[in-house]
């Protein structure tokens, strides 16, 4: 069982959430408080989840760009990103689901940032990795289980072969009408056409 120092639990019960147990968060924070969920509802079981979070400087109703995604482990929690609170003020987080043909999010939840002592903006933290990046590391640690989609996908003898919508990394100039199959071979990431 997980440690609850230094962490936000979070109740999810279908689309809403609410808190359970709250978290001085204090500016320039990294890889310091995390945020649990704590799924109460059968509708979550099986599903992929991640967590969106959003600085209220940077929100706007249209326009999504400054949100920042992160995949729960499995023990159904992150770390809050550091750009995210890395100044005063507010910023909000929900979740989503994701499995087969249903995807499930939540409402948003709003915290506070208090001034953190630590004001040196010239050190940084590295950005918080995003989707692809995050689904890359997944895949080099060499786990049992990976998710996509919300399809477990296995790995076999340290190779993983993974069939992953081009539509996720169109950004690389793919053509998004056709699957791919990612495979890990020492280490090494290769996309394989799937034709």
């Amino acid at each position: 069982m997980p440690s609850d120092y230094g962490t936000i639990i979070i109740a999810a019960s279908h689309s809403r959430i609410n808190i359970i147990k709250n978290q001085l968060i204090t500016s320039s924070s990294v890889n310091s408080i995390k945020i649990r969920f704590d799924f109460r509802t059968s509708d979550w079981d099986e599903m992929s989840k991640t967590a969106v979070f959003w600085n209220t400087r940077d929100y706007s109703e249209d326009n999504d760009d400054t949100q920042i995604t992160v995949v729960l482990d499995n023990n159904n929690e992150c770390f809050i990103p550091h750009e995210i609170i890395d100044q005063r003020g507010n910023f909000m987080v929900g979740v989503y689901g994701v499995h087969a043909e249903k995807r499930l999010p939540t409402n948003f939840l709003e915290f506070e940032i208090d001034q953190g002592c630590y004001m040196d903006e010239v050190c940084g933290a590295e950005p918080t990795p995003d989707i692809y990046a995050q689904l890359m590391e997944l895949i080099k640690s060499k786990i049992d289980t990976v998710f996509v989609n919300g399809v477990a996908q296995t790995i076999n003898n340290g190779q993983v072969y993974i069939f992953v919508p081009k539509s996720l990394y169109d950004i690389n100039g793919y053509d998004s009408s056709k699957i791919q199959v990612l495979k890990n071979i020492n280490g090494t990431i290769q996309w394989i056409n799937d034709e």
